[in-house]
């Protein structure tokens, strides 16, 4: 049986990593998380910046940061 090898060249740049992070929290910010859990969304209900509507909760992108 002959031997398979893969090998893995390039990769993502600074800045394919830096887009990746940018739409992160934009879908943190438009999307949220949910979150099952009624006192974390009591205690999240309280900081300035944090959107909660039912079990979902959305993040300014600053406090993800």
């Amino acid at each position: 049986m002959s031997h398979v090898s893969y090998q893995i060249t390039g990769g993502m740049t600074p800045a394919d990593l830096q887009k990746i992070h940018d739409q992160v929290l934009g879908l943190i910010e438009c999307v949220g998380l949910r979150v099952p859990h009624e006192p974390t969304l009591r205690l999240l209900a309280d900081f300035a910046g944090v959107s909660v509507e039912g079990e979902r909760v959305r993040f300014r992108p600053e406090l993800v940061q």
